[in-house]
């Protein structure tokens, strides 16, 4: 007996007029634009991003775009993708800002949406595309990362693009080694930003997929080869000269070193509990649509009229796996597969939209309109609240007269649209309600999220520029090992680092100003200094004297306790220029 077919009609639905398609696209940017765009450089940096972004400044200032350093220390902790793309938009800027670092993650946004909705417009219907697009652009995650210089975004727009004209390719058929081509070069793309994670993800999805299938010739026909020749090519491009440029532990280092420290025992029972709860808040609120699975009549009706989702679901699948069963795994991890995530969601909402009324499937798109209404008369209260109740500790949520007028315009609109969805039943009307809920979710977020991590996060910036600006010799300042991104990026010179001295001789004679990373734990027999997942232990001081100049607390949020500071010192030295005797200086760990 035959498996069912998962995959649409070959000639595929018809493709949506070109009007349609420029007014959804439209919307759809100004969807983007509204979330990410505007206030892109108002947050300072923050997480990985100064790493990130100092990468991509020495890659600029050195001329070696093979390599990346941190320090002028090789940094093999991932590929270079990241720091190709942000040292490409601080070249187009002029400068390596936060707008230059986060901008390549809002345009793999912007293109991950648009890439959704072709997806989903030419297998499915009108409703799905710009349900599926809206919903990515709006998970609570997705609008959380994607405005930062993190490496998810981009990683997601080449994950997605391997798996989605992949199957696109396959479903409308063409030809073998085209669909495979395009497969296996995105992944080789993606791999190229995050290691391993992308081929195991492409292969293992499009496999199983053709298994279920037994679509023996796609699985094993010259295509796949071709296809996965493309993959090696444009990895191949980059790893070769690294590794001439390295050793063969750098190359092993950049695929295997963040692998290895996620794949313990330690604390796999409790991922596996809370790893799905973790992941259903990350994708708030449209993850709450995805409860009505639960009815089996819903499912059934759901794989009858959108067959083409067969595949996203094995490619969930087969991949969930990895990152449920996976210690160390964090929610970010799975953003590569949120696209697969969308287009589930897009062709739920599609089915609970055409559903009869008096069907289950009917009554829950009722109830989903209507509590999409009460969240915008939430909002629109909450704001109200904030403007005239005085409570002083909301003053930093407090928006300005233009822009509380928007949020309310666009809560009234979502009312209108949810209003008219449970009442007409047409594509149009039900394209429209999710649009403006999506565009609620948008402006709350670009205005009062973004306005509470203003209030929670402490920019360097300042004080680094006025500390380096003391500094006799701003450009000359060393580190003593690896230090903090966050102060290595605001600092803006590139600080060298070097080795911890054994002896006073080791300490370069021409450096007087040298800096290191500070932790609580540190002792006078232990410090403890981490590059990137690495980490190890020197000794707690110094074999000369130093003063400390000052030190810089790496706060994440005002209040908290420091988990590193950066201490900026000089070297004590006698008349006759040798480093002092050690007996009268601090030691590291003071």
């Amino acid at each position: 007996m035959k498996p069912p077919r998962l995959d649409p009609p070959p000639a595929g639905p018809p493709a949506t007029s070109p009007r349609r398609i420029a007014l959804d696209a439209g919307l759809l940017l100004v969807l983007v634009l509204l979330t990410f765009f505007l206030r892109i450089g108002d947050l300072p940096p923050m997480g990985e991003e100064g790493r990130r972004a100092r990468g991509a400044i020495n890659m600029i200032e050195s001329g070696d775009w093979i390599v990346v350093r941190q320090g002028g220390v090789v940094f093999p902790d991932r590929p270079p993708m990241t720091n190709w793309l942000i040292a490409v938009s601080g070249l187009v800027r002029g400068a390596v800002d936060t707008v230059a670092m986060r901008a390549p993650s809002v345009s793999a946004v912007l293109a991950t949406v648009l890439l959704l909705y072709l997806y989903c417009a030419r297998l499915d219907s009108r409703v799905t595309a710009l349900t599926a697009a809206a919903s990515y652009a709006t998970f609570g995650q997705v609008m959380q990362i994607g405005r930062l210089g993190e490496s998810e975004s981009v990683f997601a727009f080449f994950m997605a693009a391997a798996l989605l004209l992949w199957h696109m390719g396959f479903a409308l058929r063409w030809r073998p080694v085209l669909v495979w081509s395009l497969g296996y070069s995105f992944a080789g793309l993606a791999a190229l930003v995050k290691g391993l994670q992308a081929p195991v993800y492409f292969v293992a999805a499009t496999g199983a997929y053709l298994l279920l299938q037994r679509r023996w010739k796609w699985l094993f026909g010259w295509g796949q080869w071709v296809g996965a020749a493309c993959f090696l090519l444009i990895v191949a491009a980059w790893q070769v000269p690294y590794y001439l440029r390295t050793d063969l532990q750098a190359s092993m280092d950049t695929w295997f070193a963040v692998v290895g420290p996620r794949l313990g025992l330690s604390g796999l029972l409790e991922n596996i509990v809370s790893y799905p709860l973790e992941t259903i808040g990350c994708l708030l609120p449209w993850s709450l649509v995805l409860a009505v699975l639960l009815h089996r009549g819903v499912r059934r009706r759901l794989l009858e009229e959108h067959p083409q989702i067969g595949f996203v679901l094995v490619a969930l699948i087969v991949t969930y796996p990895t990152v449920w069963f996976s210690a160390g795994a964090k929610g970010r991890y799975y953003i590569p597969l949120y696209p697969c995530v969308a287009v589930v969601i897009g062709s739920l909402v599609d089915t609970l939209s055409r559903a009869p009324e008096d069907s289950f499937a009917g009554r829950i798109w009722r109830l989903v309109n209507r509590a999409a209404i009460l969240f915008a008369v939430f909002a629109v209260g909450a704001l109200a609240f904030i403007q005239f109740g005085g409570e002083a500790r909301f003053d930093h949520f407090r928006q300005t007269l233009l822009w509380s007028a928007f949020i309310v315009a666009v809560a009234a609109a979502s009312v209108v649209a949810s209003r008219r969805a449970m009442a007409h039943r047409d594509p149009w009307t039900a394209g429209r309600a999710v649009l403006a809920a999506a565009a609620l979710l948008g402006t709350l977020h670009m205005t009062f999220w973004v306005d509470s991590l203003l209030n929670l996060r402490v920019d360097l910036r300042p004080t680094v520029s006025a500390l380096r600006d003391r500094l006799p010799s701003a450009e000359k300042l060393v580190s003593l090992g690896p230090i903090d991104p966050r102060f290595a990026y605001a600092y803006r010179h590139l600080i060298r680092e070097i080795p911890l001295p054994t002896t006073a001789e080791d300490f370069p004679p021409d450096v007087e100003y040298f800096c290191f990373d500070w932790r609580p734990t540190d002792t006078l027999e232990e410090r403890h200094v981490r590059r990137g997942m690495k980490s190890w232990s020197t000794p707690g001081t110094l074999p000369f004297a130093w003063e400390e100049i000052e030190r810089v607390q790496i706060r994440a949020r005002p209040g908290r306790p420091p988990k590193v500071a950066v201490v900026v010192a000089r070297i004590l030295r006698t008349p006759g220029g040798e480093p002092a005797p050690p007996e009268e200086s601090p030691a590291l760990a003071d």
